[in-house]
């Protein structure tokens, strides 16, 4: 079923319930909306029963043996207002007390003025009104991991009705003895922790020798170029690139190639046992192993990683937050939203890559790819990772009106130039060569492939504005093709001067999210026949204060 778009906003078609905007009600009168939180501790008083495994003699007459169970999950319901749910809702003709100050609040943004890279996420803490003591019992159960549903909707409203503002996972349990305050974050926090690694026993043989006790092992995921190799047995000359390759695309030393025996051994074992012709390499491509006919002293390789883990943003991305973030932080299946992947991959599924030597965190690792592909990733408001790509804004779906903005209206946070000339680096080289690790036998083809960190491809949109600057956006990119359809797409955005804007709005922005395209018409700024420009950031609280951060064409300031 399409999208339904209404006269004044847009719903995606899970949240359509009919010919009206379900919305409407809500931004056009605050004090009309309800919010209610649906949290899910464990209760360690909470009484089950399970099927008990049969004797070994078989199962007794008459029913399977059941055991009584202590600990479960209890399903907490509160608001910021007095409800009772419909008979037709689950629970029924339940009443749901007004016990939250603050109900909740939110903070994201994506990007900055040069509009690639990072996002941010942060939730405000869920305030609990405990002056009578009647919650004392929420002490008791366990808070932790443990999953969240922030609702919001109108009091005539079935609970069926209402519609999940954030979806995410409680922290803690804190306050005091008048207010309980329940901490919350989304799966943005996982995202913070360190990838996971493996490392270096000291052992010998692939646990290399004793000084690297302790040593992350490196890994490739996707295409990267001249990556530097570390020396595991001296008298071998066995090298390892990464714990597994895909593929060795190329091998230099000093920046000479070095000829391929073309001889690729299953194990370490067997590559140690093989004799290397002088002047040439064989591989152990299972465990990024590489050995040489005779010393070396500057080696370096053009490799893929496993083929497995893929070679674009997306798929590396998703093997990254299923696979490699620890059991406690992969996120699940249903917490990727396949969707935009899928859409990201077919737009921009460009070659990529990316060297891990030491230890960092999966959000640095995101930020990097999504960047090199000119986008952003962020969770959405069920709380699943979500890919986005920057673009010219254009037919925007809803259109801010000064009906839309609260009285104390718009104000501008920051101006961007036009770019008249944008430069893409491409093909990064892992490790840089400073002359001296150069050989004088080296071409200068060769010389420029180890001693320059990019090559770059640029460029130039027909600029009239006097303050127009060159920008220059590095990748990790391994294709000057893709490099340059990064350019088509950013440069006709990044060649018109934009103007970042802090938007009040009446109401909560339930209707909008990073990434959004969001026309804006309003007769002090210039934009008395609107524009469409994107949403960068969103402030969002059940208490007020409540704003978009919206990036468009400059129009011309009549007053600030």
């Amino acid at each position: 079923m399409p999208p339904t778009l209404y006269p004044n906003a847009w719903l995606p078609p899970a949240w359509d319930h009919g010919t009206l905007d379900n919305w409407s009600p809500l931004i056009a009168n605050e004090d009309q909306m309800i919010v209610i939180v649906h949290g899910r501790p464990f209760d360690p008083g909470v009484l089950g029963n399970m099927i008990a495994l049969p004797p070994p003699g078989g199962r007794l007459p008459g029913a399977w043996p059941r055991l009584v169970t202590r600990g479960g999950t209890s399903h907490i319901r509160l608001a910021n207002w007095n409800y009772r749910t419909h008979p037709s809702d689950n629970p029924d003709s339940a009443s749901i007390p007004d016990a939250l100050d603050p109900a909740y609040g939110i903070e994201v943004n994506i990007g900055s003025l040069d509009l690639l890279g990072g996002s941010e996420f942060s939730v405000g803490a869920i305030g609990v009104k405990n002056g009578s003591r009647e919650y004392d019992a929420f002490k008791t159960y366990s808070w932790g991991n443990r999953p969240v549903d922030i609702l919001a909707g109108n009091p005539q409203w079935p609970l069926s009705r209402f519609k999940t503002v954030l979806r995410g996972i409680f922290t803690s349990l804190g306050g005091d003895t008048s207010t309980i305050v329940l901490g919350i974050r989304t799966i943005q926090a996982k995202l913070e922790n360190l990838i996971e690694r493996s490392y270096y026993a000291g052992t010998g043989g692939l646990e290399g020798p004793l000084t690297f006790k302790g040593r992350v092992k490196p890994e490739v995921w996707g295409r990267r170029r001249k990556v530097p190799m570390l020396l595991i047995n001296k008298d071998q000359q066995i090298w390892q690139v990464a714990v597994k390759l895909g593929a060795v695309l190329g091998v230099f030393d000093i920046g000479l190639p070095v000829s391929y025996s073309g001889n690729d051994y299953v194990s370490y074992e067997a590559l140690s046992a093989a004799a290397v012709a002088d002047g040439y390499y064989s591989t152990c491509i299972t465990h990024g192993l590489i050995k040489f006919g005779r010393p070396v002293v500057k080696p370096v390789a053009d490799v893929d990683g496993p083929a497995e883990i893929g070679y674009t943003a997306p798929a590396i991305i998703r093997y990254l937050v299923e696979n490699r973030l620890t059991f406690a932080y992969n996120l699940s299946g249903d917490e990727v939203e396949s969707v935009s992947f899928a859409k990201a991959e077919s737009a921009r599924g460009w070659t990529v890559g990316v060297w891990l030597d030491g230890e960092t965190t999966a959000t640095t690792v995101i930020d990097r790819l999504m960047r090199s592909i000119g986008g952003w990733a962020v969770p959405n408001r069920l709380g699943q990772l979500t890919l986005g790509l920057y673009k010219l804004p254009s037919n925007p779906l809803i259109t801010l009106t000064e009906s839309d903005i609260d009285d104390s209206d718009i104000s501008l946070e920051a101006r961007r130039p036009a770019v008249r000339r944008l430069v893409v680096g491409v093909r990064p080289t892992t490790a840089v060569h400073s002359a001296g690790e150069i050989s004088a036998a080296a071409t200068e083809e060769q010389r420029l492939a180890v001693a320059e960190q990019y090559r770059y491809v640029a460029r130039t949109a027909s600029v009239s504005d006097a303050d127009a600057i060159t920008h220059v956006i590095d990748t990790d990119l391994d294709d000057e093709d893709d490099a340059d359809q990064l350019l088509a797409e950013l440069l006709p955005l990044l060649s018109t001067a934009t103007h970042l804007y802090s938007i009040p709005l009446r109401g909560l922005p339930f209707r909008h999210w990073v990434g959004d395209v969001r026309g804006l018409r309003h007769s002090r700024f210039g934009y008395s026949n609107g524009a469409a420009g994107m949403v960068l950031g969103i402030r969002e609280s059940s208490s007020g204060d409540n704003r978009l951060r919206w990036l468009g064409p400059a129009g011309r300031m009549v007053n600030g």
